[in-house]
This record gives structure tokens, C-alpha cells and sequence, in this order.
């Protein structure tokens, strides 16, 4: 054993050092804020928009009818504020929208006993209804579960507090509730009703769900269809279902109580994962994010690890609704300073490995992106400029290079709003002036991306960025690769007290 000394003091190589400075003043790492409480004012949503919002879960189980219309006009007034501010007609955030689908919930308290929760006992019988008429009655005797297919009582193995329409979790069985009940139907009708942009649906075991939910929109616009990972049925089907489905989430609050083994967890998450990347799929994790630091006050050396792992990975957040929305600000400042620091280091070995994965090229649409992505890494570019109608070749580009930032220009509103789901991609909507020609359109477009860019300190003077376009207006892929360079005749450059280069609009 060796006798302690005192302090020892090493140096780094500064190349090998994390500097406040190396950090990216941007986010590539998609999160997901959840609104469930109607009584969270325009004001509160302007401040999630001011730290960086980009996609909303509305989680509409407990909310009226009237109260999911107020709550989704809230919104809408405050995206005009912001639209209003920065002089742009839309404001690129995504609306989602919680499905429940075959979640076993339990009921409502009785309002009787005048609490928000009830104490369950250890090793005291419970017993467990289906009956409708007793879903707002529920007492430490007798619990609703809109699950008739289970069993008719519970026996708790551990006491604890249960609040109302809690999801039920139970280990090592197979559930036969059946899919896409009535109120799931309905909820699906208000998201075609008023357009949302996803749907996120929950317990997924079987692809042939996602068929059917999408065969409801044969007549309307179809959103982006999210499967939520619950049990172990999905576990079982995890490959048809990512194939079939638009993105992927990890609900680890519910799958570890469902599994045999809880601790493989960290293993199914990085296997999902890794299944995702291969197919370009957006995955997203939720259940604990920052729960343990946000209760204490301080970050907690365990959350700490969790969020830093999981960005490694290339993987975005869901963070739940809490009480307080000051709360869920500061988790997503935590959120957006880790995932900054995380994906300012560089690893090459991804890159490689990307490409020996994928296939040969099948088309040139396929081969423009793979070249995009190698003129990136070779210039060294931070940015790739992609005007974009569908928003197809962003996503393949996002699959191939998910550590380059990734501009779209786009005059669609909806392709701007369902970009938010992919690592690495930025929207810009513009605004298109119909009696230009084509070249000077593209010309103004990338023009347009780059001035924002440099504006926001994303590129500065002398820096490199990569424009990956259609040539002409009859191109049906983007088939046009440049490379372009920040300089005084093309942007006008202000010097500032801070030394940082910025550029206005020409």
C-alpha cells in the first residue's frame, strides 16, 4: 500500500482536455418535453421556447376535451410571440401527441377521502376491479384497472404511495389486453383533427398496431408514428417494429418492471440502440432522466453518468412532466450543457464503422449523401446546407454522418416540424419569393442558411460548410455537392467586443 503524500499535480495535453470553450454553442441531441397540466400559462411555454424547445409530448390522459384545445392554443400563442419577434411566419416545434394504447392504468381516488395519494400496505390484499362504475372510487382496498384480462387481486410485496391513473407494471408475464381501444381511437381523431406532426404510441408489441394506426390516415396528412417500448413482447418483436415505425422510445420506467432480469437493462438500451442506428431510426430513452437531482437540488453523480452515457450513444431524451415548470427548466439547461460537452469530441471510429455497415449505394440519391458525408469530414466542414422539399435527404444524411450539424432550408412548415426527431438536423423555414428562377432560389437559399449560421456563432470567418442541392429544377435527388468557405465579399462581417466574428443578411 502506498503512503499517501500529498497532492499530486499532472498535466494534460491541451488537445486531450474538455474546454468550456471547445463546447458547441449548439445542441445536436434531440429532447422531448412533456405538458400534461392545463394550467401552465403562454408564458411558461415562451420560456421552454427561449431554452431551445423543439418537440412537445402532450400527455392528454387527465386533461377534457376543452382543456387539450387550451392547452394546444397556448402554445400556438406563444410560437406567434417568438414568430412575431424574429420576424418569420412559422416557428419550427413539433407537436406529439400520447397515445396510451394497451398501458394497463389504474382509476381515479375517491374523492371522498380527500387525498392526492394512498398508502398501500405491505402484504395486504388488494383487490382489483374492471368494473366502469368504480374507476373513480378507487381506495387502498379496492383499485380500477382497465385491464380485465390480468387477475382479480394483488398482494403487494412492499408498501408505498399510488396517486391516480398510475400505470401498473407486472413482472414476467404476457399481456393479452387487447390494442387500440376506444379512447385510443379518439385520442388518434384529435391528432388528425388538428394535424399534429407525431403520434407517439405507447406499449407496442406487435407491428400489425402501427399498420392499423396508419391505415387511419389513408384520407390526411400522416404524422410520424413513434413506438414506445413497454414489455417484453415488443422486446420480442424490437426488429419489425423499428422497421415499420418512424422512431423508437425505451420506456425504462416501465420495461424494468416488466422484464425477468431488471439489470439488463443497460444492455437492451444499448442493443435498441445500436438496431436503430443501423436502420437511421430516431431512439429516445425515458423514465429517470435528472428524477433523483431534480428532487435533491443538485446534480447527482448517477444522473450525471446516465445523461452522459445515453448522448454518447446518440440518443435522445423524454423528460416527464413535473409540477413545477421551473423544475423542468433547469433539466433541460443540465440536458443542453452535457449533450453540448458531449458531442464536441471527436470519434473518428463511428464514422468508419458507419460506412462499412452500409451497403453499396443503389442509386446516385444514396451516393451523393456518402459523398457529402466524406467532403464534410475531409474540409473539416461544421456544416452541410440542405434545401429540402420531404426532407428525405437530410435524414439519410443523418443516418450516415450523425456528428456533422446538418442545416435544412425548407418553405414547408410540416417537413421543418418532423425534422426535430432526427440527431444533428437543424430547420430553417424560408420564406420563397415565387418570381425568382431556380438558381437564384438555391442561391438565396444557401445564402440564407449561411448568414443564420454565422449570426448564431455556428460558423465563423474563414470557416468551411458543404451544400448538398439539386442542379436543376428537374433533379429528383439532390445531386449537386459544394463546398464553400465565410468570407467578406459574400457576407458582410462585424467585429465585436468578444472577438467572435458575426455577419448580417447581405
Amino acid at each position: 500500500m502506498l503512503p499517501h503524500q500529498g497532492s499530486v499535480y499532472c498535466r494534460s495535453i491541451r488537445k486531450n482536455l474538455m474546454l468550456e470553450e471547445d463546447a458547441k454553442s449548439y445542441r445536436l441531441t434531440p429532447f422531448i418535453i412533456t405538458f400534461s397540466d392545463a394550467g401552465l400559462t403562454s408564458i411558461d411555454m415562451e420560456n421552454f421556447i427561449e431554452m431551445g424547445l423543439r418537440i412537445i409530448r402532450f400527455r392528454m390522459t387527465k386533461l377534457t376535451h376543452n382543456d387539450k384545445i387550451m392547452l394546444l392554443a397556448k402554445f400556438r400563442e406563444a410560437s406567434k410571440v417568438y414568430c412575431s419577434k424574429y420576424g418569420v411566419e412559422n416557428w419550427p416545434i413539433a407537436i406529439s401527441i400520447d397515445v396510451p394504447n394497451a398501458c394497463i392504468k389504474t382509476g381515479s381516488l375517491n374523492e371522498e377521502l380527500g387525498v392526492e395519494e394512498i398508502t398501500l400496505e405491505e402484504n395486504s390484499k388488494i383487490n382489483v376491479t374492471c368494473n366502469k362504475k368504480y374507476w373513480n372510487k378507487c381506495s387502498k382496498d379496492l383499485i380500477f384497472m382497465d385491464d380485465p384480462f390480468t387477475f382479480p387481486s394483488i398482494i403487494p410485496a412492499q408498501g408505498g404511495l399510488i396517486g391516480e391513473l398510475e400505470a401498473f407494471c407486472v413482472r414476467g408475464i404476457r399481456h393479452i389486453k387487447p390494442a387500440l381501444s376506444n379512447y385510443d381511437l379518439k385520442m388518434i381523431d384529435f391528432a388528425k383533427d388538428y394535424k399534429l406532426d407525431v403520434i407517439i404510441l405507447n406499449s407496442v408489441r406487435y407491428p400489425i398496431t402501427i399498420t392499423r394506426v396508419r391505415n387511419l390516415f389513408k384520407n390526411h396528412r400522416l404524422p410520424h408514428i413513434i413506438s414506445t417500448i413497454c414489455e417484453q413482447e415488443g422486446l420480442d418483436n424490437i426488429d419489425e417494429i423499428i422497421e415499420i415505425s418512424d422512431g423508437i422510445i425505451l420506456a425504462r420506467e416501465f420495461l424494468a418492471y416488466e422484464i425477468v432480469n431488471q439489470y439488463r437493462m443497460a444492455g437492451i438500451q444499448m442493443q435498441i440502440s445500436g438496431k436503430c442506428k443501423q436502420r437511421g431510426k430516431p431512439f429516445f430513452v425515458s423514465g429517470n432522466i435528472l428524477e433523483e437531482s431534480l428532487k435533491k437540488g443538485i446534480i447527482t453523480d448517477r444522473d450525471l453518468y446516465d445523461i452522459t452515457n445515453t448522448a454518447m450513444d446518440n440518443t435522445g431524451f423524454i423528460l416527464k412532466e413535473l409540477r413545477d415548470p421551473s423544475h423542468l427548466l433547469i433539466a433541460m439547461d443540465i440536458l443542453d450543457s452535457v449533450c453540448r460537452s458531449v458531442e464536441s469530441t471527436k470519434r473518428d471510429e463511428d464514422f468508419w464503422r458507419i460506412l462499412d455497415e452500409l451497403k453499396m449505394p443503389v442509386n446516385a440519391a444514396e451516393a451523393c449523401c456518402q459523398a457529402c458525408a466524406l467532403v464534410a469530414r475531409q474540409t473539416q466542414s461544421k456544416v452541410v446546407i440542405v434545401p429540402t422539399v420531404s426532407g428525405k435527404t437530410a435524414r439519410c444524411l443523418s443516418h450516415i454522418a450523425p456528428d456533422v450539424t446538418i442545416f435544412t432550408i425548407t418553405s414547408n412548415p410540416v417537413t421543418a416540424r418532423k425534422l426535430q426527431l432526427y440527431r444533428g438536423i437543424l430547420s430553417i423555414i424560408y420564406n420563397v419569393n415565387k418570381d425568382q428562377s431556380f438558381d437564384e432560389a438555391m442561391g438565396d437559399r444557401v445564402n440564407f442558411a449561411v448568414c443564420y449560421c454565422i449570426t448564431r456563432n455556428i460558423l465563423n470567418y474563414k470557416d468551411t460548410y458543404v451544400v448538398l442541392r439539386r442542379s436543376t429544377m428537374y433533379s429528383a435527388f439532390a445531386d449537386n455537392l459544394s463546398v464553400g468557405t465565410v468570407n467578406t465579399k459574400s457576407h458582410t462581417v462585424l467585429q465585436c467586443s468578444s472577438t467572435k466574428l458575426l455577419a448580417t443578411l447581405p
